[in-house]
């Protein structure tokens, strides 16, 4: 646990601009508080521990969905026949889900690049070259 005092040294370990930071904190829980005397604080694990929740609920594949799974896998192992190819079947829909939101959030970046690169417009060389 490392304690950051100050805007400067919460920007020199989460390297964004104060802008930025700021929205973060209102918006999105970033772990900083502005104490007595007009100091932001912060603290390195906590920021730590904010940024793998931010990937892990970005990406789909949370906390909870990991522990739904952890969770199956040991029902399974405890009992067998029948309820046990069930559990199974419900691990396996979990892991498509999850697949499934993460294609569908790559497509959409790629098709978001692919719309960015057709409305940059081309310069016209050939009327360069007749002046």
């Amino acid at each position: 646990m490392t304690i950051l005092s100050g805007m400067l040294a919460i920007r020199s370990y989460y390297p964004y601009s104060e802008s930025t930071i700021l929205k973060l904190i209102r918006e999105q829980d970033f772990p900083a508080v502005k104490i007595s005397g007009g100091i932001w604080e912060s603290d390195t694990d906590l920021i730590d521990k904010w940024r793998l929740n931010k990937i892990e609920s970005e990406s789909g594949l949370g906390r909870t969905g990991l522990d739904d799974r952890a969770a199956l896998k040991r029902k399974i192992k405890d009992r067998g026949g029948a309820e046990a190819k069930d559990l199974e079947k419900k691990l396996e829909d979990i892991k498509k889900k999850a697949e499934a939101k993460a294609k569908k959030k790559a497509k959409a970046g790629k098709k978001k690049k692919a719309e960015a690169k057709k409305k940059t417009p081309k310069k016209d060389v050939s009327s360069a070259k007749d002046q």
